[in-house]
């Protein structure tokens, strides 16, 4: 997987990569709020969720 994963981000022309696992349920607004952190951030090249535990 990790040849693969490196394979499509080289190949990649966004900005930004959301790398998750195919069983993730997101909340609505994760990938915003995560967006949002990058950009109070600057300097940050990694954000990421807590998980919630019901």
């Amino acid at each position: 997987m990790t040849v693969a994963l490196s394979s499509c981000l080289r190949a990649g022309r966004s900005e930004l990569v959301a790398r998750q696992n195919s069983d993730l349920e997101l909340h609505h607004e994760c990938l915003a709020e995560l967006v949002g952190a990058l950009a109070e951030h600057p300097r940050a090249r990694v954000a990421g969720k807590l998980l919630d535990h019901p």
